[in-house]
């Protein structure tokens, strides 16, 4: 999956000659994975756009515990709600400006749900109704489910659970990623339709977020747009199917 720890374990399957492997997930080739691709037999990516600079990378996705959705989500009949989180670490800047947002009272016709995690100390809100605040969530397909609208950074990992979710959302891409992978990732999904980069001022957020809620036809379109993006096959299985092969071949 690369990484630097992975350096040792490539390292030693080329000195012994065993099939070597590789799982990029971001829409960046790593460093690690850049310097293992001429070793490599085979190998797998997240982003169709990889394959052209590295053909020996098979588009199949990330791995994910979270179940693919048969069909476009589609505009809610009831109150539209809002998901916002930043990553297993959460993120101080989207969490002031959720919190901004949420204290401007122009979105009161709104539900949020806000996963702050180790960011989030300082936020100070009323808990009234429509405002969900907790540090961290272990059942995160059931905020997905609950979501129509999701805020976000943008690492490899929240943008495949999005994707598989079908989920439309607003990327605020961690500025300092290695590469600036994050912002590509996030770039990979706007280009396609499923998203928007997240405006970083509340008032612009807020006319940002009013554009999709007070937007049907725009808000079903990006949410097809996201549900096209999602793997035909389930990538976990193809990424085993071919580990097996190898292994009989061997």
């Amino acid at each position: 999956m690369g990484g630097y720890p992975c350096i040792t374990s490539g390292l030693i399957a080329i000195m012994t000659r065993t099939p070597l492997l590789l799982h990029e997930q971001n829409a960046v080739l790593g460093q690690t994975n850049r310097f293992l691709y001429p070793f490599i037999k085979e190998g797998f990516c997240a982003y169709k756009s990889l394959t052209k600079q590295w053909p020996k990378l098979k588009c199949v996705g990330n791995p994910s515990s979270i179940i693919a959705i048969k069909k476009p989500n589609v505009y809610p009949n009831s109150t539209f709600n809002i998901l916002s989180f930043g990553g297993s670490g959460g993120a101080k800047q989207l969490n002031e400006l959720m919190t901004a947002v949420i204290k401007s009272e122009l979105l009161n016709d709104c539900s949020f749900w806000l996963i702050t995690g180790d960011q989030g100390e300082d936020i100070k809100l009323d808990h009234a109704a429509h405002i969900k605040i907790e540090k961290y969530n272990h059942k995160i397909e059931e905020a997905y489910q609950w979501a129509n609208l999701a805020i976000t950074r943008s690492g490899a990992m929240t943008l495949t659970e999005l994707n598989l979710a079908g989920l439309p959302a607003l990327f605020l891409p961690y500025p300092y990623a290695t590469d600036n992978h994050q912002y590509v990732n996030a770039s990979y999904y706007v280009k396609h339709g499923g998203a928007l980069m997240c405006e970083q001022t509340p008032e612009r957020l807020v006319k940002q977020i009013k554009s999709i809620k007070d937007n049907k036809l725009n808000y079903n379109q990006m949410a097809k747009s996201m549900f096209k993006l999602i793997p035909q096959k389930n990538a976990s299985k193809s990424i085993v199917d071919v580990l097996l092969r190898l292994v009989k071949e061997a």
